[in-house]
This record gives C-alpha cells, sequence and structure tokens, in this order.
C-alpha cells in the first residue's frame, strides 16, 4: 500500500520531469548576457501595459463563469478565478478542485454545477487554441505535421462540448429515464446513478442559450486581449512582426502548457514559447526574454489576487491544501493505487 506522500509525489512526478527537461534544454542554447539584454528592451511603460492587458482577460474570464453560473456574483466569480490560478502556481491542476470547493462554499452552488461549467470552459479553450494554430499552420512550414494533432483535439472537444449541451438539453427526460428504471448491477444502482443525475443536473445551466451565449463571448473576449498582449510585446522586440505571429504564438503555447508540468507551468511555458517563437525566427534570447516577462507577471498578478480573494472571502490557503489534498486520496482510493 502506497503511503500519501508516495500518491502525491508520483502525481506530480510527470510534470516536474517535464519541466525540469524543458529548463535544461533551454539552458543549453541560453546566452545569459544576451538574455540580459533582451530582457532590458523592456520599459516600466511595457511593463504596465502588460499588466492592463493581464488583468482585463482575468475580468472577463471571471465575467464567463458568472453567466455560466448565474448564482454567484462577478465579484466572487473573479476572486475564486484568481484564487485558482494561484493554487495552480503553488500545487500543479488543482486550481480547478479549488474553485469547486470555494464556490460552493460561497453561493452553495453544487458541485456538479461548477465542475460541468469548469470542463466546458476548458474545452472551448483547447478549441480555441487549437482553431488559432490551425489558422496559421499554413505560414509555417516546420510544424506542418502537428495539423494532424490540432484538428483531432478540435473534433475531440467540440464533441465533448456538444455532448454536455445535448445532455444539458434533454436533462429532464434523461433525469426522468434514469430514476424509473432499476439497474441489474448493485453498485451502478446505488453508487455511480445518483453521480450520474447530479452531473446532469450540474448541466443545465449550459441548456440555457443566454447563459451559453455570453460564457463563450466573455471567453473569446479573453483570448482576443490574451493574443494582443503577445503581440504588443512581440512588437518590442521584433517591429515588423505580424499579427499572425501573435495568433500562431498563443495557440502553441496554449496547448503546449496543457501537458503535465511543474507548479505555474515552469520551464514547459517559456519552453513552448522559445519553440513557437524561434520557428518564426525571432531569436532564442528575445523569445525566452518574452517567456520570463510576461509569464513572472501572470504568476505575480494572479497571486496577488488570489491571496487577496481567499482573505476577504475568509478563506486560509492551509484550508484550500487539506481539502485538495483529501480529494486527491479519495480519487486514490476509490482507483485502488
Amino acid at each position: 500500500m502506497k503511503k500519501p506522500n508516495d500518491q502525491k509525489f508520483w502525481r506530480w512526478a510527470p510534470g516536474v520531469l517535464i519541466s525540469c527537461v524543458a529548463l535544461i534544454i533551454l539552458s543549453k542554447f541560453i546566452n545569459i548576457n544576451d538574455l540580459s539584454q533582451a530582457i532590458s528592451k523592456y520599459t516600466i511603460i511595457n511593463i504596465i501595459v502588460f499588466v492592463i492587458l493581464i488583468i482585463i482577460p482575468l475580468g472577463f474570464r471571471g465575467l464567463a463563469w458568472k453567466s455560466l453560473l448565474q448564482e454567484i456574483s462577478f465579484k466572487d466569480s473573479f476572486l475564486v478565478i484568481n484564487e485558482g490560478y494561484f493554487l495552480n502556481n503553488l500545487i500543479p491542476r488543482s486550481g480547478e478542485i479549488a474553485r469547486i470547493f470555494l464556490t460552493k462554499s460561497i453561493s452553495g452552488i453544487s458541485a456538479f454545477h461548477s465542475a460541468a461549467s469548469i470542463i466546458f470552459e476548458r474545452g472551448l479553450d483547447v478549441v480555441i487554441a487549437a482553431g488559432l494554430f490551425l489558422s496559421t499552420i499554413p505560414l509555417v512550414v516546420d510544424l506542418g505535421w502537428l495539423r494532424p494533432v490540432a484538428i483531432a483535439l478540435i473534433v475531440l472537444f467540440c464533441g465533448v462540448i456538444l455532448g454536455m449541451v445535448l445532455v444539458a438539453v434533454k436533462a429532464i427526460k434523461i433525469e426522468t429515464w434514469l430514476l424509473g428504471r432499476n439497474f441489474r448491477f448493485n453498485f451502478f444502482e446505488k453508487s455511480i446513478k445518483p453521480l450520474l443525475i447530479k452531473g446532469i443536473y450540474g448541466l443545465t445551466a449550459l441548456a440555457k442559450p443566454k447563459n451559453l451565449i455570453f460564457g463563450v463571448f466573455w471567453i473569446l473576449c479573453s483570448w482576443i486581449f490574451w493574443v494582443s498582449l503577445l503581440f504588443y510585446a512581440l512588437r518590442i522586440i521584433e517591429p515588423d512582426a505580424p499579427i499572425w505571429w501573435a495568433i500562431f504564438a498563443e495557440g502553441v503555447l496554449a496547448l503546449g502548457i496543457a501537458l503535465p508540468s511543474a507548479p505555474a507551468s515552469l520551464g514547459v511555458y517559456e519552453g513552448t514559447m522559445v519553440v513557437a517563437l524561434s520557428i518564426l525566427g525571432i531569436d532564442k534570447n528575445s523569445a525566452l526574454s518574452t517567456a520570463i516577462i510576461l509569464h513572472s507577471i501572470q504568476i505575480l498578478i494572479t497571486s496577488l489576487i488570489g491571496i487577496i480573494g481567499l482573505s476577504v472571502q475568509g478563506f486560509s490557503l492551509v484550508e484550500i491544501v487539506n481539502t485538495i489534498s483529501n480529494r486527491w486520496k479519495k480519487q486514490s482510493e476509490e482507483t485502488g493505487n
């Protein structure tokens, strides 16, 4: 039987390993003096603009989640979103669990309702990222082999999103059918069936066109600002950079950081950015300087707002971490690990 600490280690080990490999590879190609000169190109005014262009889409994400959940205020939605990012900066892939716990504690919204909204949001993000990549890949010869992967991701996650919406639309009929049927397998009847009913209930918000439309709209707005942020940064190091460079790099970056990694996608974020920008002909030191500046500001802002949010809403970091640990322990017990 594995000890809890062993379970945590093996859960995080692949991501930490990937991040370490990315950092080692970067160190082989980067010159410290050249990197310092590249970073020095960014002025205080540039940093202020970066901060603004990062905070605005965070607000859009808050509006998107409020649209999907309805029962939560924009203030709480905005704070919870950033609290989730803050937890991801500390513990890999913990932000989603934290958001579910925090939202339930604040507004009483069911865990299934929050989870359904998060899955929809993440699925839409993958579709958009793959779409950005595919829309620019004809202009980039070196990554043509990735086209099938991007197409597969779009098809897969479009199917997931469409399936969730269809189940939400037919929720009452499906729930009635489940309640009126007794299944032979006792485990399914006693354990799985109640979870299915709760999960279907959690999808009901997606059946409301107004909620869905506004949720998708605000998520798209956040992506527009993320592309604008990267385009502004690229123009500093490459004044003639076309907008499609930012679209391509943002798509690759989003797909790259979806990989397992250390906290805050450390190493993976920088490595993916360097690969994407190097393909476009940008010097590796300039590419890494852009990645370091943008990633550092994102981590700082989301952590700061997340810490403020936890304080304002009356939560302690220890309480959240214990909740996440208990959730992972329960999952491990259920899967027999």
